[in-house]
């Protein structure tokens, strides 16, 4: 927790950081009491506010995140529609990282809630944008949709981390692995998907140039790579994620395609009609 409240005072530190290092803490299987003192150490109230580990505001830490993900929305970071949206995304954001601290095993009849509270998020991310958009007489484009990428982008991860614990817990039968394969694989698809146009907006003059491949951006020209290696830590991070989630997705297709194979030998059964549904 120090290491992390460390790097909080640095300003060093972005959200999937932190979700990674809270994932390391939950497989050491902590018990109750070690989840919950570090969920209100993480959090802190004060005056009306969330502090972030008591070192920043949490608004303020994600909005620099945002920012710097997203140059677009800097100069109107203090719009009011903005604004109204923002307190919702981080609101939302706050409860997926303390989700993250949670007994997996838990999480089932909350997770449909969560859910829904992220498509409520997402569509509140839509509307701000045309909003925002029509008041400035922009013109929509994939980069300028922050309010969109962002709520789309905490939505996804939601998902796969939910999709994760239907493989842990066991939750799945035998006969459902198709379908669940072919839907986690695709989650990652609009992962990817999603991830380019935050990625664009950095390499926007090479890409004209046909220099950036997305689809395995490891093999972008070497002025595209050098280019990398100048950007904050935040954005290296979301570059390498789109050969994560590209890599992932196939991976997936794969494992549906062998399941396939399975189906067709009899290994695998075909769920019945008229079965229960899944229980995830």
């Amino acid at each position: 927790m120090n290491s992390i409240r460390a790097r909080v005072r640095s300003r060093t530190i972005i959200t999937p950081a932190i979700e990674a290092a809270l994932d390391s803490l939950i497989k050491e299987r902590p018990c109750a009491l070690v989840r919950i003192a570090f969920e209100n150490s993480m959090f802190v109230s004060k005056s009306d506010e969330w502090y972030f580990f008591n070192e920043e505001s949490w608004p303020t830490f994600l909005q620099r995140e945002v920012s710097q993900l997203h140059p677009f929305i800097k100069a109107h970071a203090e719009d009011q529609i903005w604004l109204e949206f923002f307190e919702k995304y981080a609101l939302m954001s706050k409860e997926y990282l303390v989700n993250c601290l949670r007994n997996t095993s838990r999480q089932h009849r909350g997770a449909k809630r969560f859910s829904k509270d992220f498509m409520i998020l997402i569509a509140e991310g839509n509307f701000t944008d045309e909003t925002l958009l029509a008041q400035k007489n922009f013109e929509v484009k994939k980069h300028n949709t922050v309010g969109l990428l962002v709520s789309i982008r905490l939505t996804l991860a939601h998902m796969i981390r939910f999709m994760n614990y239907v493989f842990t817990l066991e939750m799945a039968r035998v006969e459902e692995l198709p379908a669940l394969l072919m839907q986690t694989g695709y989650i990652y698809q609009v992962s990817w998907a999603n991830q380019q146009p935050t990625v664009l907006q950095h390499f926007a003059d090479l890409a004209d140039q046909g220099l950036v491949s997305f689809e395995n951006f490891a093999d972008s020209h070497d002025k595209v790579l050098q280019r990398r290696q100048s950007l904050p830590e935040s954005l290296k991070l979301y570059c390498d994620q789109l050969d994560y989630f590209a890599a992932m997705h196939e991976m997936f297709k794969g494992l549906r395609r062998f399941t396939q194979v399975c189906e067709l030998v009899g290994i695998i059964k075909p769920l019945p009609r008229g079965s229960a549904k899944l229980l995830y």
